[in-house]
This record gives C-alpha cells, structure tokens and sequence, in this order.
C-alpha cells in the first residue's frame, strides 16, 4: 500500500486488480447490469471469482453477445446479475457471426481487447476457433501489452477436426488444424501459463510451453459427491437391483454418439442384461434419435428427459443411476465424467486417451474399443454379472469426486495465477474510496 501527499491530503492507494477473459461463450444482455448465461458456465464464473478469496477487485469477460430477443440452441441459460456477481461484461461482437462477417468486425474486436488488457493484472484466453478467433486476439493484445496470460486449453480440436472430416473437405480441415497446432505452439511458448487438459494435449503442447500444467475442468462442489453413507446404501441396493439403470449426458448432437449407446443397450438387452438408459439433454438431433430407439424396439427401454440446469439437483438426479454411458468416437474432454463419479455413478465408454485417462486412473468404469458398441455391451453384461466389481468401482467413483472437486482444482489454478502475477512484478493502483 503506497501513501501519496497532496498539500494538506493524503490519499491511500491500494492495488487494483482485474481479472480479464476474452472467451468465445457467448452471453446476453437482457437488462443494463442483467444478463444471460449457460447455467455451467455461470457456475464456472463463481468458482472461478471464489477461487481467488477476493483477492481481484474486478472479474471482466469480453465475449461475444447474443441479441436479446435469440433464442437459446444450448441448455437453459440462467439470469446472472452482475452487479451481485461482481463482473462486467463487454461485448465485443454479436455471437454467431458468420466467418465473412466476423473478419471485417476483427480489428474492432482487437482494439477492444488491447484497451481492456491494459487495464488487466492477468488475462485469461483461449483458442476455440481460427475462423473467429475472440480467444486469440485477446491473448496477442495481452502479450503485447505485457500482461500475464493465462492459455486455456481444453479440448483436442486438432485431432477432432482430423476425425470429424475425415471424408469431407479433407484437405481444408487438415490445412486448419495443422495451422492451429503452429498456432497453439507458438501462443504456449508465450503464455505465462498454459492450462492443458488431458494426456494428448499435454503430449502434443507442453513441450513447446513456457509454464504448462495438467488440469480438469470440473463443475462439481466437494459438497455436492455422494457421503459415504449414501454411496454404502446404493451398493448395498445393487445385488437385489432388478434393473440396470443407465444414464446418457449432453448435447443431442451426432458427435455425442448416442446412436452407439442405443446399440449397447439393445444389445446388452439381447445377452439378458435388463438395461435401461435415460438420457438427459437436448439439440437438434432429439428427432432422428427418437426414430432410431423405435426402431431397435427400444421404445419401453430408452427415455428421453430433456435439459437439465448444471448444479447440485443434477447429481442428485444422478445418483440413482448404477451407469453412465460415453460413446463418442472423437477426442472430447467431458466435464459430465467428474459429473458421474460425483454421484457415485461407474462409466462405461469408448477408449479415446481422455475418457481412458480417467477410468484407468480412478479404477472407475470400463471401457470398449472405440466404435465396438457389441464390446461395450459384452463389458455391461460383465457388470451385471459380477455385482461386487460394479459394487467396487461405485465406491471408486466417490472417492473420485471428492478428490476432483471443482474448489480443489480451481484453487490449483488460483495459486497458479498468483504465482505468475508476483513473478511479473506491477500493479495498478486506485485510491482507496475510488470506485471500483
């Protein structure tokens, strides 16, 4: 704290300091100091401004703004008011934006970020899209300015966009994720910290990074896993189960691959396993799946609950399934696994490295070859079968929660940040009384 002398007055300072995301997630404004967000990213918000114990003054996210009267494609957003929350928000463009109207509007988007990053005491960024790079722009006017950057990144988009269009547009999207890889490289060999989610990004990135570290983006509180009492009456339930009841999360989307965990289930149902599976979201594709179900014949069988707001009334929901399916051929990185385990619930899916990484370490599921829905359906029937192995990885999905509890990894972080803002030195000051 500095104390400055004007004549008779003296004025305290005290450091200001702001926290700034240039992000892709889009918000709405709905009134001056009202807006909308996805209810797991609002919760990302929370537990990233808590992580720090009040430690910033100010949590500033520039993104793009969805026009008031759109309405919502993803789950149900929820009303975030800022004033209580202790953020502001920036528009920098209009969401949605097509590529040809998004570059004219860049150099706009540039110059708002380099005015707010001069203002910053670190900058949190991403790379989610070269076609409209919000994440990008805002980390190049951070490291221009000498700011401390924070690089997120959190899903293998170079390998899912080589698996995703395989077959179409090949040498386009193999020209775009090459290019995003040198790019990726190139920004984490600047970043003050560089936050790599799961094993192939770690071994594709953090060779070239200046400061990398491994993390999971989980959602969940400590509070919200299953206590142990609980978890030791669902295992205690499970031999005289009647039903094997399992559960599908997230967006009804071809990726998802729900087709291959309707496939299981029928099949699962065909080597005597009476499986059934609720599935739980909402997208475009809700139509196409529902024909698929009828016909597998699966119409008794397979349930479709809708969407969900993210918190703790999801895990109770969840608690009262004994499986949760991941059937997905490409790379993702699911926040919905830590989802489960915080309900004491086991996973069954394909082996990509991130859903493999997570099972193997925990000892919590069991996983097929990817794209084998017969296979997976066999390692369902093994669960059926042997009622204490599903009883062990129950109890191993607990334990996982707990330990992957979001307060636990933001707080990582939290220290992260920290250490990189003392290495770099400044701070801005304000004085005391001034607003804030």
């Amino acid at each position: 704290m500095q104390r400055v002398r004007n004549s008779d007055l003296i004025t305290e300072t005290i450091p200001i300091r702001t926290y700034l995301l240039t992000i892709h997630v889009p918000f709405q404004p709905i009134a001056p100091r009202t807006v909308r967000l996805a209810s797991d990213w609002a919760r990302s918000l929370r537990l990233l401004r808590d992580s720090f114990g009040g430690q910033f003054h100010r949590f500033i996210v520039a993104a793009p703004a969805i026009p008031v009267d759109a309405d919502w494609a993803e789950q149900k957003p929820v009303e975030f008011s800022c004033a209580a929350e202790g953020f502001e928000f920036v528009r920098l463009c209009q969401a949605g934006l097509r590529t040809r109207r998004f570059w004219p509007q860049a150099p706009a988007v540039y110059r708002r970020c380099r005015t707010l990053a001069a203002e910053a005491t670190v900058v949190h960024t991403g790379m989610s899209d070269l076609f409209r790079p919000i994440g990008f722009l805002g980390f190049l006017a951070a490291y221009r300015a000498g700011v401390p950057t924070v690089f997120v990144e959190d899903n293998d988009v170079i390998a899912e966009s080589d698996q995703m269009n395989a077959d179409r547009h090949r040498w386009r999207w193999w020209f775009y994720s090459r290019m995003r890889s040198r790019l990726t490289r190139w920004v984490v060999a600047r970043a003050d910290l560089s936050l790599l989610k799961g094993p192939l990004l770690n071994a594709r990135f953090s060779r070239f990074a200046k400061n990398a570290r491994d993390f999971h983006d989980t959602s969940h509180s400590e509070v919200w896993v299953m206590p142990d009492a609980e978890v030791e009456n669902k295992v205690d339930a499970l031999p005289q189960s009647c039903t094997l009841r399992c559960v599908s999360v997230g967006r009804l989307i071809s990726r998802k691959g729900l087709d291959e965990s309707f496939c299981a289930i029928a099949a699962a149902r065909r080597l005597g396993v009476p499986a059934e599976l609720d599935v739980i979201g909402q997208g475009p594709d809700r139509t196409r799946l529902e024909t698929m179900v009828r016909k597998l014949e699966l119409g008794p069988f397979v349930k479709f609950l809708g969407g969900r707001e993210y918190g703790k009334a999801l895990i109770d929901e969840l608690s009262q399934y004994h499986l949760m399916l991941f059937t997905s051929r490409f790379e993702e990185t699911p926040r919905a696994l830590f989802d489960a385990v915080a309900a004491a619930v086991p996973i069954a899916g394909y082996a990509t490295a991130y859903v493999r990484s997570v099972i193997e370490s925990e000892s919590c599921g069991v996983l097929a070859p990817i794209g084998d829905a017969a296979g997976l359906a066999a390692q369902i029937r093994r669960l059926w079968d042997d009622r204490r192995m599903l009883i062990g990885l129950t109890r191993n999905a607990a334990g996982a929660g707990r330990r992957h509890a979001a307060e636990r990894w933001y707080q990582r972080r939290a220290e992260w940040v920290n250490q990189i803002i003392a290495s770099s030195g400044g701070q801005r000051s304000l004085p005391v009384g001034g607003e804030l």
